[in-house]
């Protein structure tokens, strides 16, 4: 691991560092039309993953998932040159006073409104004015296109969310809850807590407040609430506490329940039926879903036009050796 932060090392330094002429003796990664995209480039856009990466992975792991990530970050490079490009080559463009407006928000949002903080940021990461704005220029573009291009043009049918939802009504459905208390009993040993359990149940059928008594004697993780574990869902428990839970009617306190480490005292405070959102309250989530896969399909599309219009190629480059 240690080689290979020091190849990244190596390659950001190399691009931090040289003239444009030979900013390209790292490599060239890809080629879109007459621009050159250098491994440089695709390692210093990589860098935040790799900070990920390096804590989580080690090994053939961590190598297997940087080649993953490079080849993302690449592609990512790859469709913002074309995107730019065909923006480039249309005839509307966005005012100037436009990109310098989201220019002026960035300094506010970032730099408290700093210009000069600004400055002093671009010339720790060796980057000037022009580039940078030239960079926020290109991200609007690229944003501006995306909408025009896709955003706008996809609509979901009515129809398609009304047959989703009866396709997929398991997704809407809310399976059965309760409300439980519990009281835990940690069978001590050469101890019978048996009895100590049944005169509690006594305490509690004939009046007495759950909570109070499960904060004074539960071993249980919820004590201090009560006893309370709020709403849940029964299937979660073990076996023997999921068929006394099906027994015991709202508001009263089952009987004992005894495993082979423990005692348990139940009492359920309320119940949820199974049920399943009605479509009025479920559209809005399905027209959400199905538009936000229809413009990933529909950007996927318009990405491969713009290729086929182009000139793309990735040079077969291995960083990670």
């Amino acid at each position: 691991m240690k080689r290979l932060w020091l190849r990244f090392f190596a390659l950001i330094i190399l691009v931090e560092s040289s003239s444009a002429d030979s900013v390209l003796m790292d490599g060239v990664a890809a080629y879109v039309n007459e621009d050159a995209i250098t491994v440089g480039d695709v390692i210093a856009a990589l860098e935040p993953v790799r900070r990920q990466l390096v804590r989580l992975y080690a090994g053939e792991e961590l190598l297997s998932r940087m080649r993953k990530a490079y080849d993302d970050a690449l592609n990512a490079m790859i469709e913002k040159r074309l995107v730019v490009s065909a923006y480039n080559n249309q005839q509307m463009r966005l005012p100037e006073w436009v990109i310098d407006e989201r220019i002026n928000d960035i300094i506010s949002e970032m730099f408290g409104g700093d210009r000069a903080a600004l400055m002093q940021a671009l010339a720790e990461d060796h980057m000037s004015y022009e580039e940078w704005r030239r960079t926020i220029q290109d991200q609007m573009a690229a944003s501006s296109m995306r909408s025009a291009h896709v955003e706008q043009l996809v609509a979901v049918p009515p129809g398609d969310v009304r047959r989703y939802y009866e396709r997929n009504a398991d997704r809407f459905k809310s399976p059965a809850r309760v409300h439980l208390r519990m009281i835990v009993l940690q069978k001590r040993p050469g101890e019978d807590r048996r009895p100590e359990a049944e005169s509690l149940l006594k305490r509690l059928r004939s009046g007495e407040d759950f909570a109070a008594v499960a904060r004074s004697v539960s071993d249980g993780d919820k004590a201090e609430e009560g006893g309370d574990w709020g709403w849940m869902e029964p299937s979660i428990l073990r076996s023997e506490l999921v068929e006394a839970v099906g027994r015991i009617k709202t508001g009263e306190v089952g009987e004992i329940v005894e495993t082979g480490d423990e005692l348990y005292l139940l009492k359920i405070e309320g119940r949820q039926e199974e049920s399943t959102a009605p479509f009025s309250e479920a559209r809005e989530e399905i027209e959400r879903d199905l538009r936000r896969e229809a413009i990933e399909a529909a950007y996927t599309a318009w990405i491969e036009r713009l290729k086929a219009e182009a000139y793309v190629k990735i040079l077969d480059v291995d960083v990670f050796k």
